[in-house]
């Protein structure tokens, strides 16, 4: 009752205070027969602690980042400290105490929500595994009609579920209400599932109403947090699975997200060991770098390519989850992502050695806590080189499909997720060539990336290589980009815009750069569904095009002060739009420089420019932003100015008398 009303820190303070009268007081009628002498130290004591409740207490470095899980490194001088919780506390965009977790959503590539200071799901960049979890599933099955989605998250896996084809109803099963405000926010990129009539959505424990209910589900899908947080691991236990097939259709299918990462071998194999206890058929697919989904069933799934192709259920996801840094769609690029089927499945299992994670032995609890912050090597290459050594790492499917297609496109999905495996040598050089073009680009190499596409004649065959052939020729000024930026405007404007606005700056014809600039980020205050590193790619280039070109700058300045639709690439937004403001002139740099106050970020060029444009403006913040200064300042190992005193010194000398060359 208390969290949710006073918070966590206010019920921190409350049972301090609690605490401390309740120490008086016993100290009080202890201390009676002595007299007060004995009573000092303790009100000395309680006046100490009273103090110690009006200091800052826990703030966002502490409850929403990753420390408790070894990835948050504290600095260890007073700026790095300064920097670091400015930073944090920049990216800090909504925060709350539910009754089981605090929640936290944070920008810096894009929106995400934090649960107990762990990350458990990006808006943009997790989408790929959020939106495909639940769709693999309604294409692997003939008919589905119902499902159960465990844990709402970013409400993209019931939204996007609940739109594919055949689909009548889902369910939801939350733990923490405070989530449902995670989803709201995110209406623009979950299909707004809490308004979808199709989604209910039910506060309360999933192994309770999968005891309790009656419903019968098609699709389970089940994506809970990391299971080495407490009782997450309840999750993957054999007797959990049991509830869940007792609660599928016939021929319904469970869907088990888990983590490929900071994990070992051996709790991979619990796992699949654990699930064949109730399951006599699973496959192993791939959603996104380093996440995995098993596919569960009482009968082996067969894909029947010509009665139902997996691309029906699955080309809209495809086509617009521009998150995906490349986007492949069809029949092939859905079984792109396919590892291996029951073969690799038992193999994996029987190197579990007979361990089973169950209600009473939880052994994955601990297991994944042991691994945590570890590099465990790539467990998805372990996974595909087990699979092609079996023989297994082709889908069994009824109808033709283009085979070299479907190896050339799993190659991109490797790329993705920073595996090299070699092609079969089957392969035609033109499927290579485009492999590894799709490779360089995934990576940032533009300029091999189109390298390599020019190795063959084939056209671009899908939005995503088209995105890829047109940022490629824009980075090298080619003007042909702009034949593939008119291809890709019906359906992804915004990368229509940035290709056009890349081409122009790398041709330094600013005028026209900007102008697609100004467009492409007009719209993406309203698109949610955007290829982040595209994003950040552009505001690269609009950044020097700002530099180069300070006359273009006010308009640049204009459309981006405000963030991005779900705080898309926001971190490098910030970072592009100080020095474009700062081209523009000392009131444009005062403007940009408001939306991010008091946090700016702590690098020493702009807390020097800061200060003398809030001197000259005589501005309110002036005295923070010379503490700001001076902390960094005092850390430098040679320092130009010592203090603040040197630099108002230095301010206050005619032109005549200063350096040549200085501001």
């Amino acid at each position: 009752m208390l969290l949710p009303t006073l918070g966590a820190l206010g019920c921190w303070e409350l049972a301090t205070g609690i605490l401390l009268l309740l120490g008086l007081a016993a100290a009080a009628l202890g201390q009676r027969p002595h007299g007060r002498q004995g009573i000092l130290p303790i009100c000395a004591l309680a006046g100490t602690v009273v103090l110690l409740m009006t200091t800052t207490g826990p703030t966002t470095v502490w409850r929403h980042s990753a420390i408790g899980a070894g990835r948050g490194e504290l600095p260890a001088t007073p700026a790095g400290a300064a920097a670091n919780a400015a930073a944090r506390r920049r990216q800090l965009v909504w925060q709350t105490d539910g009754v089981e977790s605090s929640v936290a959503l944070v920008a810096s590539t894009g929106l995400a929500f934090v649960v107990n200071g762990k990350v458990d799901g990006g808006f943009q960049v997790d989408a790929a595994t959020q939106m495909m979890g639940g769709l693999v599933g309604a294409a692997l099955h003939p008919a589905p009609r119902r499902a159960l989605v465990i844990g709402l998250g970013t409400g993209e896996t019931a939204g996007w579920l609940a739109d594919a084809p055949g689909i009548e109803h889902v369910d939801v099963v939350e733990l923490e209400p405070a989530i449902l405000e995670v989803a709201r926010r995110g209406a623009a990129i979950n299909r707004d599932v809490l308004h979808n009539p199709k989604v209910s959505i039910h506060i309360g424990d999933a192994r309770e109403h999968l005891l309790v209910s009656s419903a019968r589900y098609d699709l389970i899908f089940s994506e809970p947090s990391n299971p080495y947080r407490a009782g997450v691991s309840s999750l993957f236990t054999r007797e959990f699975y049991a509830a869940a097939r007792s609660r599928l259709a016939p021929g319904g299918l469970f869907l088990q997200w888990t983590q490929a990462y900071e994990v070992d071998g051996s709790t991979l194999a619990t796992i699949c060991a654990t699930l064949a206890t109730a399951f006599p058929s699973t496959q192993a697919w791939r959603l996104a770098a380093n996440d995995l989904l098993l596919v569960s069933s009482a009968e082996p799934v067969r894909i029947d390519v010509a009665a139902k192709s997996p691309a029906p259920s699955t080309r809209r996801s495809s086509r617009q989850r521009s998150t995906s840094r490349g986007g492949v769609g069809g029949v092939e690029g859905f079984l792109a992502h396919y590892v291996g089927g029951q073969r690799l499945a038992d193999e994996i299992a029987g190197r579990a050695r007979g361990e089973l994670n169950t209600d009473d032995r939880t052994l994955i609890e601990f297991a994944f806590a042991r691994t945590l912050g570890q590099a465990s090597g790539s467990n998805e290459e372990s996974l595909r080189s087990i699979a092609t050594e079996l023989g297994d790492d082709r889908p069994e499917v009824v109808g033709t499909i283009d085979w070299d297609r479907y190896m050339e496109l799993r190659a991109y999905v490797d790329a993705n997720s920073r595996i090299s495996m070699p092609l079969p040598e089957t392969v035609p050089p033109a499927s290579r060539a485009r492999a590894a073009s799709r490779a360089a680009y995934v990576a940032g190499n533009l300029g091999a990336a189109l390298a390599a596409w020019r190795g063959q004649a084939e056209p671009p065959r899908s939005d995503g290589d088209r995105r890829l052939l047109g940022e490629c020729l824009a980075d090298a000024g080619d003007e042909a980009a702009l034949v593939e930026a008119a291809a890709l405007r019906a359906h992804h404007p915004v990368e229509a815009d940035l290709i056009t606005g890349t081409m122009y700056a790398r041709r330094r014809q600013f005028d026209q750069a900007a102008r697609a600039f100004v467009a492409g980020f007009t719209r993406l205050r309203a698109t949610a569904m955007v290829d982040v590193s595209m994003v950040q790619r552009g505001l690269r280039a609009a950044r020097q095009v700002g530099i180069a070109a300070p006359l273009e700058a006010p308009r640049l300045v204009d459309v981006l002060l405000e963030p991005f639709s779900l705080y898309a690439a926001e971190s490098t937004r910030v970072a592009a739009l100080l020095p474009i403001a700062d081209a523009a002139g000392d009131a444009t740099l005062a403007k940009a420089l408001e939306t991010i106050e008091p946090d700016v970020p702590r690098s020493l060029p702009l807390l020097a420019r800061r200060v003398a444009l809030y001197r000259l403006l005589r501005h309110p913040r002036l005295a923070a932003a010379e503490e700001d200064l001076r902390v960094s300042l005092e850390e430098q190992p040679q320092p130009l100015m010592r203090d603040i005193s040197d630099m108002k010194a230095a301010d206050e000398r005619t032109p005549d008398e200063r350096p040549r060359g200085s501001r």
